[in-house]
């Protein structure tokens, strides 16, 4: 499988869940994968589960909420005479609780690492992007910035934020060929949902029985929705938000 051969693929929050999944299947894909994240040990594990193109996958230490970690990595990325084909914004946290339980430096914090990482990654690989006339950056957004869910307000309004980030960002994009969209993914599960609600089989069937389509949605089904945004095959698409939530947000 070659469908990344000659792109360079790069993947904030790559350590971890969903970006060590993409990283590992981009990597398969025949990319040079860059990943960033803040934990070194857990990047070396990530990347000794890389089973072939291990040469080509990197790992660089980066707080995504700072710029100068961000001007920093395009530095070495000019430096070195690497174009990114295809950035995408992962990482992000999560937080559940009433409205008035949350305080305001919770609700700060998960905007800055949400939508703020994601103004950065954009403003800082998009000039880049543009001066090739070709790139795509792909947030991974949540349905949740697309439908309101209980306890679940300053994760639902900075995804929605991260979104229209998207949105707008495309249209600044598509005279110079460069795509930008967002995945909208409902619950999926991982370490972070399980360490949220659970690690238990009564938590399990409850997402899979609140969905209309009765599955339970795994990191990589999100990562083949991401591969096909960023691929060739989709070379057409920009300016959009892709489900991918098993028909939960359908209603």
């Amino acid at each position: 499988m070659t469908r990344f051969h000659n792109k360079t693929v790069l993947i904030t929050g790559g350590t971890s869940g969903l970006g060590e999944d993409m990283v590992l299947r981009f990597a398969a894909e025949g990319a040079r994968v860059i990943f960033t994240g803040r934990n070194h040990a857990k990047a070396k594990s990530v990347i000794d589960k890389v089973e072939n193109n291990r040469e080509r996958v990197r790992f660089v230490r980066q707080d995504v909420t700072q710029e100068a970690d961000w001007q920093a990595l395009v530095s070495m990325l000019e430096l070195e005479d690497i174009g990114v084909d295809v950035l995408i914004n992962n990482a992000g946290s999560f937080i559940v609780g009433p409205i008035e339980s949350l305080s305001s430096t919770e609700f700060e914090r998960l905007f800055e690492l949400n939508v703020g990482s994601v103004f950065l990654g954009i403003k800082h690989l998009m000039p880049m992007m543009k001066a090739r006339r070709t790139g795509v950056i792909l947030t991974n957004a949540s349905l949740s910035g697309l439908v309101g869910h209980e306890h679940c307000i300053a994760y639902c309004s900075s995804k929605a934020a991260a979104i229209q980030l998207s949105n707008v960002a495309a249209l600044e994009g598509a005279p110079y060929g460069v795509r930008v969209l967002s995945l909208a993914p409902g619950p999926v599960w991982n370490k972070m949902l399980a360490d949220t609600f659970g690690d238990t089989q009564e938590t399990r069937d409850y997402f899979v029985d609140t969905q209309p389509y009765k599955k339970l949605c795994i990191p990589e089904h999100v990562t083949e929705a991401a591969m096909f945004l960023a691929s060739d095959e989709a070379r057409y698409i920009t300016g959009t938000s892709l489900k991918v939530d098993c028909g939960r947000g359908a209603d």
